[in-house]
């Protein structure tokens, strides 16, 4: 049995807190979740630190110490599955969230060095066999089925260059990014599966929900009625144009008299 390398890994992320930070003005007060899990991680109590740290991004996606210390407890609370209880499979689900925060939540601006990134990866690589893309796909559906996005999140990103499953990866992506309110990042993975796949309604669909999400109503107005030719919800459809056209008169009362019109 291969042991992590916690407390190395720990001190890592620790120190570079003070590089990460995000400048706050000074009217900035804490999240009380990213406060509550701090305090649990202190007495090791990481399922609950990780749930409160969770809470804590999804109100503030860019908190940078939020993000740090979520990659902190999944990583502590794997090599706790690995060391103590002898638990590899949890072990390795949390090695995969871990990462899945310090290198994709945030893709653009990760807040985790590279090199704890590659100590991360080490410690998964060294409790993990090498799996083929068809077994990968399978433990991305399974973690999802349970709950564990970041985990399934992880995998469907290895997949995202292999034509025969990165129409999926992309679209299963969109749909975790979207349960975690990333809407923004969402729009993004379903684009890419609409460039992969421009026929698919389901993808048109997909889009017209998230840039409803996110206010664009133009948008989202184009992508229903291009569902609207060829899906079987058309009811569930109708339904929604009427939502979002009622939204465009209700910014702009002028458009009920062109309709009139």
């Amino acid at each position: 049995m291969k042991k992590l390398l916690c407390l190395l890994m720990c001190t890592f992320l620790v120190q570079n807190i003070s590089f990460s930070q995000t400048v706050y003005d000074d009217n900035y007060v804490e999240n009380p979740n990213y406060i509550e899990g701090k305090k649990f991680l202190q007495n090791s109590q990481f399922s609950s630190a990780i749930n409160e740290f969770k809470k804590a991004i999804r109100v503030n996606p860019t908190d940078t110490s939020a993000i740090i210390e979520l990659v902190n407890a999944y990583n502590m609370r794997a090599t706790y599955y690995n060391n103590t209880v002898k638990a590899v499979d949890n072990a390795i689900s949390d090695l995969k969230s871990a990462l899945f925060y310090a290198k994709y939540y945030n893709i653009n601006a990760p807040v985790i060095s590279p090199q704890n990134i590659i100590a991360i990866e080490k410690n998964l690589n060294a409790i993990s066999k090498k799996i083929s893309d068809e077994e990968r796909i399978k433990i991305a559906k399974s973690s999802r089925t349970k709950g564990e996005f970041a985990a399934s999140a992880y995998d469907y990103f290895q997949l995202t260059n292999n034509p025969t499953y990165q129409v999926e990866a992309h679209l299963s992506l969109g749909d975790i990014f979207k349960i975690m309110n990333r809407y923004e990042m969402a729009l993004s993975y379903y684009k890419n599966a609409q460039q992969l796949e421009p026929n698919n309604t389901d993808i048109n669909l997909k889009l017209a929900r998230t840039y409803e999400k996110l206010n664009d109503f133009s948008s989202s107005l184009k992508e229903y009625s291009v569902a609207l030719n060829s899906s079987n919800e058309k009811e569930e459809i109708l339904s929604s144009l009427e939502r979002i056209w009622q939204k465009k008169v209700d910014e702009n009362p002028k458009m009920l008299k062109l309709i009139q019109i």
